[in-house]
């Protein structure tokens, strides 16, 4: 599992996709993922991706992860307190999120 993804274009978002999947659905999902994200990928989406990336993180003993989303994003997911992990809220509209555990 890569330690960096960047939650707010579209390749970011399938490169985290094809991570979640289950090796046999990596084809399928890619597809659908590259037909669901025809524009910037949403809040919303960021925001499910970013906590089924930690959860992915977590499950396979990644010792950090580091999550770009933007600042409304980082904002939700600093408001859930989620243990291990830090936000750096950016200029450029964007938060970097560091997972460790």
């Amino acid at each position: 599992m890569e330690n960096n993804y960047d939650l707010t274009t579209k390749e970011g978002m399938r490169n985290a996709a094809v991570i979640l999947a289950p090796v046999s659905f990596v084809g399928f999902l890619v597809q659908k993922v590259v037909k669901t994200f025809t524009t910037q990928p949403t809040k919303d989406e960021q925001i499910k991706m970013a906590k089924e990336l930690i959860e992915k993180a977590k499950e396979t003993n990644a010792k950090e992860l580091n999550i770009t989303v933007d600042n409304s994003v980082g904002a939700e997911l600093k408001a859930e307190n989620i243990q291990g992990t830090s936000f750096n809220i950016g200029k450029s509209g964007k938060t970097t999120i560091n997972v460790k555990w």
